[in-house]
């Protein structure tokens, strides 16, 4: 009987590879449609593979998010029968959203646009 001798890196990529795929399908149980589509992947490049080719519209998506509460946040007026601190919740969560999805506003931006957009009772 002869036996095969594995190379050194060979044996560190296959380690490698089965400690990647096991935390990564342990971090993803919880997202049972990411471990679906990763589950058949033999190698961590494999399941990498996958999940950059599942997220590839997710830049666009972004994109179009970031534009829609732009376009809100323009739009903001507060309501006759409005207080405030409702208005400035609104506001904020907003605000919040876009800084989510990558929006760098500067709280002045923030405040000078609630401070135009006051009900004519508070100016």
């Amino acid at each position: 009987m002869s036996k095969k001798v594995m190379s050194p890196k060979f044996c560190l990529q296959l380690v490698l590879d089965s400690r990647f795929a096991n935390i990564l399908k342990i971090m993803l149980l919880s997202f049972d449609s990411c471990f679906e589509k990763i589950s058949p992947a033999a190698t961590s490049k494999e399941a990498w593979s996958i999940l950059c080719n599942s997220h590839r519209g997710i830049k666009k998506t972004i994109r179009v998010r970031l534009q829609v509460l732009r376009g809100e946040f323009e739009m903001l007026h507060m309501n006759e029968n409005e207080s405030i601190s409702e208005y400035f919740d609104r506001t904020l969560t907003i605000v919040n959203q876009m800084r989510r999805y990558g929006d760098n506003m500067e709280s002045l931006q923030v405040i000078e646009m609630i401070l135009r957009s006051l009900s004519p009772k508070f100016k």
